[in-house]
């Protein structure tokens, strides 16, 4: 009794010393990198804007106030350009012609005729910054300045700055494909990566990386018309739906291009006209206006080809270890079609192992019980 008494007594201590902590000042990752609450973030830029006040010549306290905002407006919060852009001009007042002001700079006005400028000077002062990596991404693929492309990318992957999953997970979307294939991708953790592959380590060269976004821009869609030769994508309809002229612009690229055409998996295609033609064979959709036997074509890719053993042991302990987890996730909707077709074919060593895969990514996102129920189930 007197040791539970104890037990308690410590535990209460431990809450109530907890509950008195201040919340401290931490790095200030994009979402992309380190997913946090709009609290957090709010939390963190009140204490870096009392850290400024106290030193304004700390140039690594303005960043992350400079990414706290930026965060807050990208999840909806009561931030705006203005206030970014006001950051950016309080940077160039304290520290002109650093990396901070140049990179603030470009993230300021992005389209304006000193932009490139900007951004050449950010990286020429700070080459391994992982705040610019992805911004020269985009810049040197648009021009497919092919030489400053590659050596960036080498930068990018020798600095640690992606998480060894986040790569394994592209890397498999990029093996699911045919030779010559478009792929279509959605975010920053299923293009740049991919693009490191292909750049760095001269992975799936051939697979042609098309970030759905990306191709709402004219210039970046031209070029991407050239490179495959196909005619320039034309506006025939005024688009009231961001999501129909999407889907246009890829209808043009499926309609001319006369490639093999992949979708990483993770978007909603309920809603697509195209979603009775997509083909599940691994971490990606394939589109097929013929059917096939797609089944044969996941169980090689997810047995052969894929790149798995990080999932079940992970010695890495990267920052962006939850974002990690969050983008396993994709992997539930294929490795959950092999275990029902291994269940009923009666394959119980490729179920059990399948079944190992499944439970550490469920864990890994608090989803166990979901997927549990799907299991019990026998279908989703």
């Amino acid at each position: 009794m007197k040791l539970t008494l104890l037990l308690c007594g410590l535990l209460l201590c431990a809450f109530t010393l907890q509950a008195q902590t201040k919340p401290q000042k931490q790095k200030v990752y994009s979402i992309v990198k380190v997913k946090h609450t709009m609290e957090w973030y709010q939390e963190q830029l009140a204490l870096w804007e009392e850290e400024v006040k106290a030193d304004p010549k700390n140039a690594d306290a303005w960043m992350n106030v400079f990414t706290a905002t930026r965060m807050i407006k990208f999840l909806g919060g009561p931030k705006t350009q203005k206030d970014i852009d006001a950051v950016a001009e309080k940077v160039n007042t304290n520290f002109p012609g650093t990396f901070e002001s140049n990179y603030m700079a470009y993230r300021k006005d992005r389209f304006g005729k000193d932009a490139v400028k900007y951004l050449m000077e950010a990286y020429r002062l700070g080459p391994d910054r992982e705040e610019i990596f992805n911004l020269l991404g985009t810049h040197f693929m648009l021009r497919q300045e092919e030489k400053e492309m590659r050596q960036m990318c080498e930068r990018w992957l020798a600095s640690g700055d992606i998480a060894t999953g986040i790569l394994a997970v592209n890397y498999n979307m990029l093996v699911s494909c045919d030779q010559n294939a478009i792929l279509f991708t959605y975010g920053d953790n299923d293009t740049f990566p991919a693009w490191i592959l292909q750049y760095a380590k001269n992975v799936r060269t051939d697979v042609t990386v098309l970030n759905i976004h990306m191709l709402d821009d004219t210039e970046f869609r031209n070029m991407y018309c050239k490179k495959l030769g196909i005619p320039e994508y034309k506006l025939l309809n005024e688009y009231v739906d961001a999501n129909a002229f999407s889907q246009d612009i890829r209808a043009h690229f499926m309609k001319h291009a006369k490639r093999p055409v992949y979708y990483m998996i993770g978007n909603d295609f309920e809603q697509s006209p195209i979603k009775d033609s997509l083909y599940l064979v691994g971490i990606v959709y394939k589109y097929s206006t013929e059917r096939f036997d797609n089944m044969a074509v996941l169980r090689k890719n997810v047995e052969k080809n894929y790149l798995l053993d990080n999932i079940l042991v992970n010695f890495e302990n990267h920052v962006s270890e939850s974002v990690v987890n969050d983008f396993n996730y994709n992997y539930m909707v294929p490795f959950l079609t092999l275990y029902f077709h291994y269940r009923d074919a009666g394959e119980t060593a490729l179920l059990e192992n399948m079944h190992n895969y499944i439970k550490v990514i469920a864990e890994r996102v608090g989803l166990t019980e979901e997927v549990n129920n799907i299991i019990k189930q026998g279908k989703f």
